[in-house]
């Protein structure tokens, strides 16, 4: 299989010589002027962008249908009723995590778990997201990823610190860094937590035992 780069740095004449039947792309990792360039060589182009578990499991059977293929058969999850509070770092320097309009948000949801920043959305410019200065209109800019500090984090009150191995390689020293705090930690999968498609109905399981000592 030919090698074309990564999500953010495809290299586009490379998939239009290879003339794909189909070329798949995210809103949030694929540059949309590389999208507008493949579609106006003439290739067919499917962007997906699902923020909860059922606009992935929505995402799988329109992705069956689009590859001519049968489905897999359809999971149907049952949403945990409980009320764990957790916060989910995705970037350290500054420490960065997600608010409630994320697909790794809803599905902690499913699992019963309260993100404690979904309802804080990223202002502009950083100082105004980690040190209180005045905020600037957004514009177009993504505000789902805030950047906070371990005050903040420790101010929110979570029970949980849900460490991922991506896209920041959270590890042992991060573990005991947070529990430093008096905030207890557990290290999880990234691809768990934020991989939405096939993998959605595993991962369910999968984070749910790893959720299941801290309840």
């Amino acid at each position: 299989m030919p090698r074309v780069g990564g999500t953010k740095n495809v290299d586009v004449a490379a998939v239009i010589a290879l003339r794909p039947d189909l070329v798949l792309a995210n809103k949030e990792e694929s540059s949309q002027r590389d999208v507008e360039r493949l579609i106006e060589a003439g290739l067919p182009v499917f962007v997906s962008f699902p923020c909860t578990v059922e606009e992935s499991l929505d995402y799988v059977e329109t992705l069956a249908r689009l590859l001519h293929v049968d489905a897999p058969p359809r999971p149907a999850p049952a949403r945990r009723q409980g009320e764990l509070r957790v916060c989910a770092p995705i970037w350290k320097d500054p420490w960065m995590t997600m608010d409630g309009r994320t697909y790794g948000s809803d599905l902690l949801s499913w699992l019963g778990a309260d993100n404690v920043f979904s309802d804080r959305a990223r202002r502009y410019p950083l100082a105004a997201d980690v040190a209180g200065a005045p905020a600037a209109d957004p514009g177009a800019r993504d505000t789902r990823y805030p950047r906070v500090t371990a005050e903040e984090i420790r101010a929110r009150g979570p029970a949980l610190v849900l460490l991922p191995d991506e896209p920041y390689r959270f590890d042992e020293t991060h573990l005991e860094e947070v529990r430093s705090w008096g905030v207890e930690a557990a290290l999880v999968s990234g691809k768990d937590l934020f991989w939405y498609g096939v993998r959605t109905a595993g991962a369910l399981e999968r984070l749910d035992r790893a959720l299941a000592p801290h309840r």
